[in-house]
C-alpha cells in the first residue's frame, strides 16, 4: 500500500513537472500508475474505506494523491465523478473515525482516532504530512472536471467483482 501514497504518487509528480525531458521513462511510469490505479479502485468500500494492508496505515487518506495526479495527466481509469467519489467517500470515512482530536482538533496519528500501534517508528510524525497528500485535489480549479462532473459510483458499487492480482498475490 506505500507505493499508493510515497512511490506512486511521488513518480507521477515528477511526469508532471519534468517528464517531457525522458519520455521513455515517462511513458513506462504513466502505463504502470494506470495499471495500479485501475486496481487500487478495488480496494475501496462503499463508505469509503480501502481495504488496509501493509504499512503506513497512518496516513490514512494519503493514497488518494495518486488518483488526483492520474487526473491530472489524464491516465485515472475512472471518470473524474469516481475519482471524486472516491475521495469524498475516503475523507469522510476518516474524518468521521477520528481524524480530529476531539478538544484541540489536530489530526491524530493512526488509523482510527490516535492509535500509535498502527504507526511505524521512523515515520509517526509524518503521518499526517503522508494524509495530505489525498487533499491534493483542493489545488484543482473549480470548473476541473473532477469538482464538476457528477459523483459516480465505485467498482464496488457498480457490481460484485472478483479480481485477482498475481503478483503481490491478492484477491479482492
Amino acid at each position: 500500500l506505500y507505493i499508493a501514497w510515497m512511490f506512486g504518487w511521488h513518480y507521477l509528480f515528477w511526469a508532471w513537472i519534468d517528464g517531457d525531458r525522458h519520455p521513455d521513462l515517462c511513458q513506462a511510469v504513466l502505463h504502470r500508475a494506470c495499471s495500479f490505479q485501475a486496481a487500487f479502485t478495488h480496494f475501496f468500500s462503499a463508505d469509503g474505506v480501502y481495504v488496509p494492508w501493509g504499512r503506513s496505515l497512518g496516513s490514512r487518506f494519503g493514497g488518494l494523491g495518486t488518483f488526483i495526479f492520474g487526473h491530472l495527466l489524464k491516465i485515472a481509469p475512472e471518470p473524474p465523478g469516481a475519482l471524486r467519489r472516491l475521495s469524498s467517500g475516503c475523507l469522510r470515512y476518516f474524518y468521521e473515525h477520528g481524524l480530529f482530536h476531539p478538544r484541540e482538533h489536530y489530526w491524530t496519528q493512526g488509523f482510527h482516532g490516535h492509535n500509535p500501534a498502527a504507526l511505524e517508528r521512523y515515520a509517526s510524525p509524518g503521518s499526517p504530512n503522508c494524509a495530505a497528500q489525498g487533499l491534493l485535489a483542493l489545488t484543482l480549479d473549480p470548473d476541473d472536471a473532477f469538482w464538476t462532473a457528477v459523483e459516480a459510483p465505485l467498482p464496488v458499487e457498480r457490481a460484485d467483482f472478483e479480481l485477482v492480482l498475481p503478483a503481490p498475490g491478492f484477491v479482492v
